[in-house]
């Protein structure tokens, strides 16, 4: 029951909220961004049937640098934390991959989601109010046979690429 829940949840949230930007069409919001931090989850039953860790996040750094991108790897969500605390105003790239296997193992409900998160702080309140916020996303969500697992890894990369191909046309040279 819960996995037709999540299953049900994540197929309704594709429509909502799907491949949408958070950005506005044409907007610089990637613009000036010289260094990113860079956070890669993957699930503990994904990590090695056709989805690595290590090969995700290392895919993705070197497309990033030889864009021009430059990339401070995390490892860990205590990384992460760490990473915001000794440089606030760092852009972090958070790319989250999550699965729950549905119909007796035959398959697996998935999502992958790639968060920009930017320190922003609200001008018109007293204290100048500041957080990390999203300033660009993507959502996917879907379900794939078990022995087609390794479709998620390309989600997220094709999520990335995005990314890059947004920031270059930003940061054109």
């Amino acid at each position: 029951m819960r996995s037709f829940l999540l299953c049900f949840l994540l197929v309704c949230s594709a429509g909502v909220l799907g491949a949408q930007p958070v950005d506005q069409a044409g907007s610089p919001i990637l613009k000036g961004i010289t260094q990113i931090a860079l956070y890669v989850e993957v699930p503990h039953e994904l990590e090695g049937v056709e989805v690595s860790w290590s090969k995700l996040q290392t895919e993705i750094e070197l497309s990033f640098r030889k864009a021009g991108l430059r990339v401070v790897r995390i490892g860990s969500p205590e990384e992460m934390n760490a990473a915001v605390r000794a440089a606030p105003q760092q852009p972090v790239l958070e790319v989250v991959l999550n699965s729950v296997s549905i119909q007796g193992g035959m398959a697996h409900s998935f999502y992958v989601r790639s968060d920009l998160q930017e320190y922003a702080q609200i001008l018109r309140l007293p204290n100048g109010w500041a957080n990390r916020v999203r300033s660009w996303g993507r959502l996917k969500s879907g379900v794939v046979p078990t022995d087609r697992l390794g479709a998620i890894r390309i989600v997220a990369l094709d999520q990335t690429n995005e990314f890059l191909n947004e920031w270059l046309a930003a940061n054109a040279k």
